[in-house]
């Protein structure tokens, strides 16, 4: 999973304008983007199997705005699609097709037996953007930004060893060594989770404490140094991002032509999924991808459309909600985040219970997700083999369980009015905020509300514009309960999920950066996340994270529903395509995407991580 920034996806946004109409037709080379004016670098990444042609345009969609193009401070996938990949690569790349890691920024390292000192070789002639060297000094500026406690990145989490940092030294300019304060089980995926920074455009930021606004999406593009494939050509609030070749990339292709090879990347800014489909539908995207209810359209359509429809299986993330248990208060109003007599209430384990048996996930799964969705009960899907517990504590649909649960516990409806009330008088009712952008999720939270209803609970759904959304949930704290999701880590690994079950996370959901443990439930999960990740032993790391599955499925801060299906549609045109269900979906591997040069439909890469069977 992983961390906010892997789970907030929609917006209310505007229509795209009419001159992006043309989007995905092989643009006019009017400016220098494709052309290699720069010497090839001694260390040149070379991509085997990579042959395509210069120029052409992809188009893919948002549904949000993004709010920086600084990695660290990048949370929803609307910023993080763009900014982690595509702007700023780390010293190592995840392969999401084969899981595994392997060279980037770095060409090579080493670990001691112990396993608690790495070394790690940057490839000769790395240039930013801008053409300024990179090498080890920007690396350590890194490592200074990850571990600053104002910034406080949401992938510092990842990078701590029993609550102590990695520590960075410098060999050279070429070469560094990550001292652990004991093994590090997972210390690649986490090592690979960070962005690597421009110290010669940041750290005038980082020093004058403006670090968070530094590249903000208002700063000019040519401003951007960046050290991806990509560069930010132009942004227009509300209506599209573009991306242009970074003229010092260091990958290049077998016939020895610099990557990437399109002239741009087109990110359509759209308000909501219908407009996303109607954008693909019209010709004016590139991809898209879509809900259950829209595969028979789409799957129709491929002829016609000029696409291919990729089903990738169950997403690796997973969908719930909980209740806000955050006893804070206010720091402007002195007023309690919750009123103090629903908090009581949604403390209460038994109503969490109660709640978990009442939620008929077949049906979601037939009426939302027209029966290719699949029951959730924990935090890991099936679907990701390696980390699926399959003994996590289930609450099988039944009213009348959830019923006596609640007699037992004192809920009863005191006055006749349909709601049931706890000893004192409050009524079992809520409401439960959810992005309105989102059917799926409106649905199912309409869904929930009839079943609640049946047992004497009343859940008001809310639907809230995206913005408002993640004010509530990260400032204000201001809301009952919640249903959103976690979309699938990348790589998916428990390193990834830290900040989502370490009681000081800051996507903590239900009770977020806790100074202590509020619960002893919660204190023994902050020492199985250490333990699991303090060890090489991948059968060790998997029996704790075991563990800490069984007790939130015990404790219930979080009440999962239903694991969706993904499906990706493509146009055709495209050659180097290698479709994942992990996000990006096509972009992960965007410098080797091409126009077909024959016009012909691209041949495409068909390996994916699932599929319906």
């Amino acid at each position: 999973m992983r961390s906010v920034s892997a789970w907030l996806r929609w917006g209310v946004l505007t229509l795209v304008l009419v001159s992006l109409v043309s989007c995905g037709k092989k643009s006019k080379d009017t400016s220098t983007a494709g052309k290699d004016a720069t010497p090839r670098p001694d260390g040149a990444l070379v991509v085997q199997g990579a042959h395509g042609t210069r120029g052409g345009r992809y188009v893919a969609t948002l549904r949000a705005d993004p709010k920086t193009w600084n990695p660290p401070v990048a949370n929803e996938v609307s910023t993080t699609d763009i900014t982690n990949g595509l702007l700023f690569e780390t010293i190592i790349f995840f392969n999401h097709e084969t899981q595994e890691n392997e060279p980037a920024l770095a060409e090579s390292w080493a670990v001691t037996p112990d396993g608690r000192e790495w070394t790690f070789h940057l490839r000769p002639g790395l240039k930013w953007s801008d053409g300024t060297p990179l090498t080890t000094d920007d690396v350590l500026f890194t490592s200074q930004v990850l571990y600053d406690e104002k910034i406080h990145p949401s992938v510092a989490d990842l990078c701590k060893v029993g609550g102590q940092p990695f520590q960075f030294t410098k060999i050279d300019d070429r070469s560094f060594k990550v001292t652990l304060p004991t093994a590090y089980g997972p210390f690649l995926n986490a090592i690979g989770s960070v962005y690597i920074l421009p110290k010669h455009k940041l750290e005038a930021a980082l020093q004058a404490g403006t670090f968070e606004s530094a590249y903000g999406v208002a700063s000019p593009p040519a401003e951007i140094v960046t050290n991806g494939a990509w560069t930010v050509a132009e942004y227009l609030p509300q209506t599209k991002v573009v991306l242009h070749p970074n003229p010092n990339y260091y990958k290049y292709d077998a016939d020895g032509q610099r990557l990437p090879y399109l002239d741009e990347i087109v990110y359509v800014i759209v308000p909501d999924q219908n407009a996303e489909l109607l954008k693909f539908q019209s010709g004016e995207a590139d991809e898209l991808y879509f809900r259950a209810e829209d595969y028979a359209r789409m799957k129709d359509g491929e002829a016609a459309g000029n696409y291919t429809v990729h089903d990738l299986g169950t997403e690796m993330g997973n969908n719930f909600l909980w209740f806000n248990q955050n006893p804070g208060k206010n720091a402007k109003s002195g007023k309690p985040y919750v009123d103090p007599a629903k908090l009581a209430i949604f403390q209460d384990l038994n109503f969490r219970k109660a709640v978990a048996h009442a939620i008929d996930r077949d049906a979601i799964s037939r009426t939302v997700y027209f029966g290719m969705g699949q029951p959730l009960y924990g935090s890991i899907p099936s679907v990701n083999k390696k980390w699926y517990f399959a003994d996590v504590p289930k609450y099988a649909f039944n009213l009348d369980t959830a019923k006596q649960i609640l007699d037992e516990a004192g809920y009863r409806d005191r006055n006749g009015d349909g709601v049931r009330e706890n000893a004192h008088g409050t009524p079992l009712a809520f409401t439960l905020i959810t992005p309105a952008d989102n059917k799926e999720r409106t649905a199912t939270a309409t869904l929930v509300a009839d079943d609640l209803g049946k047992i004497g609970i009343r859940c008001t759904p809310t639907p809230l514009e995206f913005n408002a959304v993640t004010t509530r949930l990260g400032k204000t704290y201001d809301y009952e309960a919640a249903l959103l999701g976690l979309s699938g880590g990348v790589p998916p690994d428990p390193v990834m999920s830290q900040n989502v079950f370490k009681s000081s996370g800051r996507t903590h959901f239900w009770n977020p950066e806790q100074k202590t443990p509020a619960t002893a439930w919660e204190a023994r999960i902050d020492s199985l996340m250490d333990a699991q990740v303090a060890t090489s032993d991948e059968a060790a790391r998997k029996r704790a994270f075991d563990e800490v599955q069984k007790i939130v499925g015990e404790n219930l801060p979080m009440i999962y529903t239903v694991s969706r299906p993904g499906f990706l549609a493509v146009r055709n045109k495209f050659t180097g395509i290698h479709p994942t269900i992990l996000r990006p979906w096509v972009l992960w591997r965007g410098e080797e995407v091409s126009v077909r040069g024959d016009g012909s439909h691209a041949a495409v890469n068909t390996k994916q991580t699932g599929g319906r069977g």
